[in-house]
């Protein structure tokens, strides 16, 4: 497959070459350099863009001819199109370079300039079966993002991604992309398994320590998990999403006092998450701590005024605590808000039969239920 793949791909580097060398034979005041991926090589067209704009430019300036070389590589990253950068820059001698790249990295680490080590890895990445993979995996990412479970294009597909995960020339992202594509179709064993080939070919991709953390916590392997989350943040430090992770998993395993300065230290990384408030704020509340879960509470009504839901959850908060006049008071408020908010009228109902106001009780009810 690699030699027909090459076979291929050197006929069209030849014609490419062709058509190179007639624009470098032109005698021209300004030569252009194209630098790029399949939109710059585009071999379905008869005239790919660096050939219409030698055309256009040569037409609307007579007073100048202009050459244009294309050497648009399909599969290529920006990494390998740096890595040949000044040896092309040498080859061409152009007064203006192109490039139009990006689609092909899918992640990938960029360097600032080709070096030995970046030119080494563009040995591999130019295996045409690497790229094949590589673009079959591309290819398959839209479809996975819409496609539902189940059907024979779904078996396909598995299959697939199967042999990429068997392949020699498989690289992290990928497997983290597989392992994505597993986990939103509840195939958490394969999506494990994807997650754990990319964090052993690369150790410090924080996407698949994370995903990982999370499936081993999930299952209840909380020093697996614990393991995979520490690395990340040794990585990453200030990873908001891992921060939170590793304080829930202390929750998990009883770690009380840990997981509270763990996830107020993700708090501190991330002031604005409503959601993790209201979260922690329930935390607090069942481990007794009324005073550190009404100021959670109260913080999240500060940073969203406007959501119902929070001013709920801090009434339930109050009627839990059996303070009901403030817990009515912020029933109210969620109300005023959003007037048809049944969570919030069932949450007043109670709070009445509680205090024993049944008519109030019945009132908020019927309108719960559209009888009002």
């Amino acid at each position: 497959l690699e030699v027909l793949l090459r076979l291929g791909g050197s006929f069209f580097l030849a014609m490419q070459e062709r058509r190179n060398s007639f624009s470098l034979s032109k005698r021209s005041a300004c030569r252009i350099l194209c630098l790029g991926e399949s939109t710059t090589a585009d071999l379905r067209s008869q005239e790919p863009y660096p050939a219409l704009l030698e055309r256009i430019l040569n037409q609307r300036n007579p007073g100048i001819r202009f050459s244009v070389i294309n050497k648009g590589v399909v599969g290529i990253t920006t990494s390998e199109i740096v890595a040949y950068l000044e040896e092309n820059l040498n080859k061409y001698k152009p007064d203006m370079v192109i490039a139009m790249m990006g689609v092909n990295d899918s992640g990938f680490h960029v360097a600032l300039k080709g070096n030995a080590r970046e030119r080494g890895s563009v040995l591999l990445k130019n295996l045409r079966v690497y790229k094949l993979a590589r673009i079959l995996l591309l290819r398959l990412k839209t479809k996975f993002e819409s496609t539902s479970p189940g059907g024979t294009d779904k078996a396909v597909e598995d299959h697939m991604l199967g042999y990429i995960l068997r392949s020699k020339f498989l690289d992290d992202r990928m497997c983290v992309l597989v392992g994505k594509y597993y986990r939103k179709k509840r195939k958490y064993a394969q999506a494990k398994d994807a997650f754990m080939k990319a964090a052993e070919l690369n150790p410090g991709n924080t996407e698949a320590l994370l995903q990982l953390g999370k499936f081993y916590r999930f299952n209840g392997e909380y020093p697996r998990a614990q393991r995979f989350l520490e690395r990340l943040l040794e990585i990453q430090p200030g990873n908001k999403e891992a921060t939170f992770e590793l304080g829930w998993l202390y929750r998990d395993d009883g770690h009380l006092s840990l997981a509270k300065s763990t996830l107020q230290r993700g708090l501190s990384l991330e002031p604005e998450n409503v959601r993790e408030y209201l979260l922690i704020g329930d935390f607090y509340a069942e481990t007794g701590d009324a005073q550190g879960a009404e100021r959670l509470f109260k913080k999240a009504v500060e940073l969203a005024p406007r959501d119902d839901d929070t001013y709920y959850e801090l009434a339930d908060f109050y009627r839990d605590q059996g303070a009901y006049s403030l817990a009515e008071q912020a029933f109210q408020h969620s109300l005023d808000i959003n007037p048809q908010g049944n969570k919030a009228l069932v949450g007043l109902g109670y709070l009445y039969l509680s205090r024993d106001q049944f008519p109030q009780a019945e009132a908020a009810f019927k309108k719960a239920l559209g009888e009002a």
